[in-house]
């Protein structure tokens, strides 16, 4: 009786863990969204219900059936790019609420080392490769406009559902972390667009291009 006691136990914990509303850290407070299209969100919720999702932009309504595996998609229409800021509501049970956030353009920067290396150089006991005017651009930097979600990095042979990492904005304290490469052109990109700027940083210095490929694209490719 105790071992049966036990298991119910551990399938009402498991399934209370599950089915708690949550949303891709990809869409947390700090957010820049990408202007005049429609951007897909998604996360986690109680299978069966409903999650109603509401942008102070419009004040429309979307909402999308939780599947039965937990995970929910839709999709909200994004206005033309402003520096004012909005915020989204995520509600099912409990309500998420995303703040914070600006409509411009969305880019991703990713690739090897060219892609990774930070506006403050790759240092080491050995070499100090500093990027040429970096210090002087790091100090006048602080720039609300300009925002990075840096991608945590993990290693797995199997398709990841989760993503590790949160927005900043540009400062001297976080623009001296970030991708040169990716920061100098949504720095340019801002002075030509006058638009908010963000940048998804998901680089990793020598990573093959076979990494950054699924399954299923391999299978065109069986020399590789």
């Amino acid at each position: 009786m105790k071992k049966l006691n036990i298991f119910i136990l551990l399938l009402l914990i498991n399934h209370f863990a599950v089915a708690q509303l949550s949303v891709s850290k990809l869409f947390s407070n700090g957010m820049v969204l990408q202007q005049n299209t429609q951007v897909k969100i998604w996360g986690k919720a109680t299978p069966g219900k409903t999650v109603l999702i509401v942008p102070t932009w419009s004040k429309k309504e979307y909402s999308a059936k939780v599947e039965s595996d937990s995970t929910w998609t839709m999709k909200i229409e994004t206005p033309k790019a402003s520096f004012k800021e909005y915020s989204v509501s995520v509600q099912q049970d409990k309500v998420i609420r995303i703040k914070n956030i600006l409509i411009g353009e969305v880019w991703l920067g990713s690739g090897q080392s060219n892609m990774q290396m930070p506006m403050k150089g790759f240092v080491s006991e050995k070499v100090s490769q500093l990027v040429d005017g970096a210090e002087v651009d790091i100090a006048n930097s602080q720039n609300n406009a300009i925002r990075f979600f840096d991608v945590k990095r993990n290693s797995s042979t199997i398709k990841q559902e989760k993503i590790e990492g949160n927005w900043t904005v540009a400062s001297p304290k976080t623009t001296r972390n970030y991708s040169a490469t990716a920061y100098y052109f949504a720095r340019h990109l801002q002075d030509k667009l006058n638009i908010p700027v963000g940048i998804i940083q998901d680089s990793w210095g020598g990573a093959t291009i076979e990494a950054w490929m699924s399954k299923e694209s391999l299978k065109d490719f069986p020399d590789r």
